[in-house]
């Protein structure tokens, strides 16, 4: 890395207080259906071109999640005495009801790396997992005590990447996402 890409660019300021916590939607896609190592972004890390992102007829799946259930995280992880840098990613999503489809469908995203978009609850796109993909880690499927437990799946999804997560405009959503 040049000591060009270490310049601070710009300070940050207070903005009005309109950010909202938790995720309502996320949308997987294999990692393997990218097609470009990189995707075109602004120096803000805005996503601002995706129409040679992924392959032919490739898409993003969508995977509705109750509100107050779902989260997403980056932790810097720096090493001042190696000289290393990356960022781990961690998406934690609930899906609701247990179903024998539900568990097919949930399994085949542990099977190879994904991508992830996570919608924020301010609408808010964040691409994670979007240079090395993100994979299953140990997860469960809960039953539940009372007759009003949590019945479902509760699974973590990992990424070291080598930057945070870029942010993607909502208008290229129709670009990448099949609906549920």
């Amino acid at each position: 890395m040049a000591l060009s890409d270490c310049a601070i660019l710009s300070g940050i300021t207070n903005d009005c207080d309109t950010g909202r916590g938790g995720l309502k939607t996320v949308y997987f896609c294999p990692l393997s259906d990218k097609t470009s190592s990189t995707v075109i972004t602004s120096i803000s890390g805005a996503i601002t071109n995706v129409a040679t992102f992924l392959s032919t007829g490739k898409k993003f799946w969508t995977f509705q999640l109750k509100q107050n259930t779902s989260n997403y995280a980056q932790v810097i992880k720096a090493s001042n005495a190696n000289g290393t840098f990356y960022v781990e990613q961690t998406v934690n999503v609930k899906f609701a009801k247990f179903s024998a489809f539900n568990s097919y469908i949930l399994k085949a995203l542990f099977l190879q790396p994904q991508m992830v978009i996570a919608e924020r609850q301010d609408g808010t796109l964040i691409l994670l997992g979007e240079t090395n993909g993100m994979n299953g880690q140990d997860s469960n499927q809960p039953g539940g005590v009372a007759m009003a437990d949590f019945n479902g799946y509760d699974f973590t999804f990992k990424a070291e990447e080598p930057n945070m997560a870029n942010t993607m405009a909502t208008s290229l959503r129709d670009l990448l996402i099949v609906n549920a």
